[in-house]
């Protein structure tokens, strides 16, 4: 009876290990196919732009540079204008900026770089995608300013005094100009044409030339003519008239008077007669006297 019992205890045994080893294979096989399925699928049924990638680490300070310094050019209007190119040769998108800042009252930047006093005049943002390059463009002033080329969003006021707020690691590249000409001034400088030119009395100028149009003597002077040449032509009939009256002046150039000129024809007649007359009537008496 024991003899039995020992065989039947070897044949369980020997079926639990077999069963046990073919358990074991199976599983095995079943992992190792479960896991090239899943990654055959995972890459068969997706778009190549998600497929599963390590993560790209971008540095905007080492990925974002200049290729060249800020330069001056004149837009389109001759108003001076600044420029510069970025590159981006990282694998990431980056946001740039350019700015152009008037220069207060205490900033140093350009010296010592201890106090910034600085306000915005005008700037640009862009955004360069990976590998690409992208040029920006600002306006300056016409005081003292300073450009500054940056990753990151635009600072409107720059100062060294709390709160700070300056471009710091995010500067790429800056460049001074106008350094002798205050910006305190600028505001009110620019502010001040717009004013003068309302005031300016051109409308005021412009009604004046009818005033002194009106006001010029042309129809006195016009009318001073006619008055003169009236006068002088009646002149010459006065003249003229007397020029007759002193014909017969050899007749009585005897008589020596200054009215000679006024005698009539017939006066003149009997003055002329008047001698013979006499004459006559004294040889007459005398032709009757007796002797």
């Amino acid at each position: 009876m024991h003899k039995h019992t020992y065989r039947a205890l070897g044949v369980l045994v020997a079926s639990v290990m077999f069963a046990m080893a073919t358990a074991t294979a199976q599983a095995s096989t079943i992992a190792a196919g479960s896991r090239t399925t899943h990654g055959a699928a995972s890459t068969a049924n997706l778009p190549a732009s998600t497929h599963l990638r390590m993560p790209t680490t971008c540095t905007p300070a080492k990925d974002v540079t200049l290729t060249e310094t800020i330069t001056v050019i004149k837009g389109s209007d001759g108003s001076p204008r600044a420029e510069v190119t970025f590159k981006n040769a990282g694998a990431c998108d980056q946001l740039v900026g350019f700015a152009s800042y008037e220069r207060l009252a205490g900033d140093n930047a350009d010296t010592t770089g201890t106090n910034y006093n600085q306000r915005l005049f005008d700037s640009a943002t862009a955004t360069v995608n990976a590998g690409k390059s992208i040029t920006l463009s600002v306006a300056l002033p016409s005081c003292s300013y300073q450009d500054d080329a940056f990753y990151g969003p635009v600072i409107t006021t720059l100062s060294s005094s709390p709160p700070i707020s300056l471009y710091g690691s995010h500067k790429l590249g800056f460049a001074f100009g106008n350094s002798t000409t205050s910006c305190d001034t600028t505001p009110t400088s620019t502010k001040t044409p717009p004013t003068s030119v309302p005031t300016t009395p051109a409308p005021t100028s412009t009604k004046t030339p009818p005033t002194s149009t009106p006001t010029t003597p042309a129809p006195t002077s016009t009318k001073t003519p006619p008055t003169s040449t009236a006068t002088s032509t009646k002149t010459p009939p006065t003249s003229t008239a007397t020029t007759p009256a002193n014909t017969p002046v050899p007749v009585t150039t005897p008589t020596g008077g200054a009215n000679t000129p006024e005698l009539g024809s017939g006066e003149l007649l009997f003055a002329g007669l008047l001698p013979l007359m006499v004459l006559g009537y004294v040889a007459r008496r005398r032709a009757r006297r007796p002797n």
